[in-house]
């Protein structure tokens, strides 16, 4: 029987792991300061940080690591599209139109809340009203009820709750 060959891989490290700035400068100060060679510094640190890593930090200058401030957190991206007052733009167009009539679209949704001009399509205000927990439902037979068909319904109730 043939024993298989497996291949070796190599054990890559978690690409998350970031060096802080702090370690960033102890590296470079060991190797510009105090005449700490890379070699030596990735026997020291090889087991936690990359080699690559290890000589990219060594050979950054001093001056510009002193004046390094962490970014990585104020770096939010890709703006969103649907921003929070644009959101209550949308909310609000909502609640018009539901006063308004039964069914409508998110179409009628972004034709009522004049957003098209500023980028805005009925795919986004679908996702808007998504997360704001609106979705599809069976529009009501019955019709739309009005202020008015309210308050005759309150004074019929009114009645035949006196007179059983």
């Amino acid at each position: 029987m043939v024993k298989p060959k497996l291949k070796k891989t190599s054990a890559k490290k978690p690409k998350d792991n970031k060096l802080s700035v702090r370690d960033s400068i102890k590296l470079a100060v060991l190797h510009q300061e105090q005449g700490v060679s890379c070699y030596e510094l990735t026997k020291r640190f090889g087991k936690k940080i990359l080699e690559r890593t290890i000589y990219r930090h060594a050979k950054k200058p001093l001056d510009q690591l002193s004046n390094n401030v962490d970014r990585r957190t104020k770096n939010p991206g890709r703006p969103k599209k649907v921003d929070a007052r644009r959101e209550r733009i949308i909310l609000r167009s909502l609640k018009k139109l539901c006063t308004e009539s039964v069914a409508f679209t998110a179409g009628k949704v972004l034709e009522e809340s004049n957003l098209a001009e500023e980028g805005i399509n009925k795919r986004d205000v679908q996702r808007c009203l998504r997360k704001n927990n609106y979705r599809y439902l069976q529009s009501r037979k019955k019709g739309l009820l009005i202020g008015n068909d309210k308050t005759v319904r309150v004074a019929w109730a009114r009645k035949h709750v006196k007179n059983p």
